[in-house]
């Protein structure tokens, strides 16, 4: 069944994306929490 077959296709797609969405909003908080440990050690100087 060709139909059930482009609904799965698009369901890994979709987890696929959502998987990297939460996998980029992962790395921006980390390079935000670095942002401000800098500001914290330059403030500290």
């Amino acid at each position: 069944n060709p139909l059930a077959q482009l609904e799965e296709e698009k369901r890994e797609h979709d987890h696929k994306m959502k998987k990297m969405e939460t996998e980029m909003e992962q790395v921006f908080e980390m390079k935000v929490r670095e942002k401000k440990q800098k500001l914290k050690d330059s403030e500290a100087d």
